[in-house]
Formats: C-alpha cells, sequence, structure tokens
C-alpha cells in the first residue's frame, strides 16, 4: 500500500500495510458529535493540519503532514493539535510513543531546515552596499574588465560561471581580493572589496538582502537557481577514477564527480575515497601514460560541453595508486 500526502511545499509517502481506520481502536477522525472540543482550541490546530490526499487511511498521513508544523510549539500545544483526531480512550503508551515519535520526526526536519547552506540566491549583499560598490568598480576595476556578458574581460554570465559555479561567495572575495586590481592587487580595503563583489552578483542577477555582504556570512554556495550542481564546460576541474585504454583512447573509468580543481598534484583523501560508476574520455594527452595503466589516477584539466559529457582536455594526470579501484 502506498501512501502519499503534502504539507505545504513538503511531499510525503509511506510504503507497507496501513491500519485499517475501522480496526484501529487508537485513532479516528475529529467527530463533534462524539468528541466535543472547544472552538478556539479545535480551530487553532485545524489550521495548524495539512490538507492531505490518501489511498486509504488519512491517519498516518495527517500525523507526517502535522509534524512539520508544529516547530516551537510547546509540547502541551503539540499533543493538543495531535490530540484533533486521536481517541482519547486508547491506551496512555500508545499514545506517547505516537506523540514521541512525531516530536521526534519534527525536530530532524527543523535541524535539516537550520542547517540548510545559504545560497546566492536568497539575498547577500543590500541594494546601498551594490551603489558603493558601482563607484568602486568604476575607479579600479572598469578599465580592464566590463559588468556585461560581453566585452572586454566579461565577468557576467558565461564567463562568471564559468569560474564560479560551485564556489563560494568567499572564494569570489579571496579571488578578488588577491589578484585585483590588475597590476596593483590587494590595494583596496576590505570594505571596497566586497562592495565590488556585492555589485558582481548584482549584475548577475543575483537578488538583494537586508544584510550587507561583509567576511563573516561568505559562505554562501554559488549555484543555478535549479540547484544544478553540473559544472559548465571549460571549467578546471579534477576526477579520481581507474586509468584505461579504450580503443586508441585513454579513458578514466569509475571516475568522481568533476569537481573545481583546487591542486593539480593527488589530494590526501584520493587513495581512499570512494568512486563513482562513470566513464570519461581523456582528451589531448601529450605525454604517454602506459605506465600507469592500471593505476588509480587524479586527472585535471577543462571539461568538455557541460559536466564533461564529451570528457576532458587534460592537463595533468598522476597517480595516486598502483591498483584500481
Amino acid at each position: 500500500m502506498a501512501l502519499r500526502g503534502t504539507a505545504g511545499d513538503k511531499d510525503f509517502s509511506f510504503v507497507g500495510r496501513a491500519p485499517s481506520l475501522a480496526s484501529d481502536p487508537l485513532v479516528r477522525l475529529p467527530d463533534q458529535r462524539t468528541r466535543p472540543t472547544p472552538a478556539s482550541s479545535n480551530g487553532a490546530c485545524s489550521r495548524q493540519l495539512t490538507r492531505l490526499t490518501y489511498a486509504r487511511n488519512l491517519t498516518w498521513l495527517r500525523l507526517l503532514g502535522t509534524i512539520t508544523t508544529m516547530q516551537g510549539m510547546s509540547a502541551q500545544r503539540k499533543q493538543q493539535c495531535l490530540g484533533v483526531g486521536l481517541n482519547s480512550s486508547a491506551p496512555p503508551f500508545r499514545l506517547a510513543s505516537l506523540l514521541f515519535l512525531a516530536s521526534a520526526i519534527a525536530n530532524i526536519a527543523a535541524a535539516q531546515t537550520s542547517t540548510a547552506r545559504r545560497t546566492v540566491w536568497d539575498g547577500v549583499y543590500t541594494e546601498a552596499q551594490a551603489a558603493r560598490g558601482m563607484m568602486a568598480f568604476g575607479q579600479s576595476c572598469a578599465g580592464c574588465h566590463a559588468l556585461a556578458a560581453e566585452g572586454r574581460a566579461p565577468l557576467v554570465g558565461e564567463a562568471f560561471w564559468k569560474s564560479f559555479q560551485q564556489k563560494t561567495v568567499g572564494d569570489l572575495l579571496e579571488f578578488v581580493s588577491k589578484y585585483m586590481p590588475n597590476g596593483n592587487p590587494g590595494t583596496l580595503s576590505a570594505g571596497a572589496y566586497q562592495d565590488i563583489v556585492a555589485v558582481m552578483l548584482k549584475s548577475n542577477a543575483f537578488p538583494a538582502g537586508t544584510t550587507e555582504l561583509g567576511p563573516n556570512n561568505t559562505d554562501v554556495q554559488i549555484i543555478p537557481k535549479d540547484g544544478s550542481t553540473q559544472l559548465p564546460a571549460d571549467a578546471l576541474v579534477r576526477v579520481v577514477g581507474c586509468l584505461a585504454r579504450s580503443g586508441s583512447e585513454w579513458v578514466v573509468t569509475n571516475a568522481t564527480t568533476p569537481e573545481r580543481a583546487e591542486r593539480v598534484a593527488p589530494a590526501a583523501g584520493d587513495a581512499t575515497r570512494a568512486l563513482g560508476t562513470r566513464t570519461m574520455a581523456l582528451k589531448f594527452v601529450v605525454t604517454r601514460l602506459d605506465n600507469l595503466a592500471g593505476s588509480r589516477v587524479a586527472v585535471s584539466g577543462l571539461l568538455i560541453g557541460a559536466g564533461g559529457v564529451d570528457g576532458i582536455n587534460v592537463t595533468a594526470v598522476n597517480r595516486v595508486t598502483e591498483k584500481c579501484p
């Protein structure tokens, strides 16, 4: 038996044998004729309950829909809300178990919500900061860069995504602070660099927020609005996998998901990290790899096609271990 329901923008499903309403002495739907409830209490709790569709047994779906709305409520209010539709004559220990389960799941949902990582779509700069950034950009950056998708060294659109997708705003700020202005890097104030990054984010259509970008709120992911984790074509990446021949070409089998290349040499965890299931073609290899065949290797290079659909334009291949996987 498969049951499904929705709570706000969340979908729930339950697969298994669902108890019948008629045979379950613990739970029944509210019945004002047999179980009167004060209007104020029942009305408030009813607003907490989520409308759910059901295949056979509404009870468990009512529970799943309700617990997502109970974050921050007192234990008494949780019990009152869950009491709507509960048979007060049920054995106390069964009711306590049900309430414990609901509370535990609600706490887990709250923890997951509170730890969700922020993205550039959450608003990490202010309009006033971006306005200051435009002035600083004009004074120190406009001679070399364009706040557009075209022109000299563009900082918007494809060029921006190629360089910074899947990185953080902190990475962007560090790069700008370390290497810009061209020919005179690191000479602006920390505030000026933060303002310049703000105007870069605005120019790439990321929304403004209510808090200015500062040194303590830069752990923010730069990802597309749809949440895609696929890196764009021409991104400098590294993968780990098994080096093998495929006809006249070299390939990496069991390749890991391409990730931004922070280093060319093998990393400390490359020898033990879990491998993937993908095979990636190695293109434009200019060195002999015969002595590395069958080894676990770390490959760095530029993605050919989004996500590396057509392979990697290789810049380096390093042995991690002699045997693979």
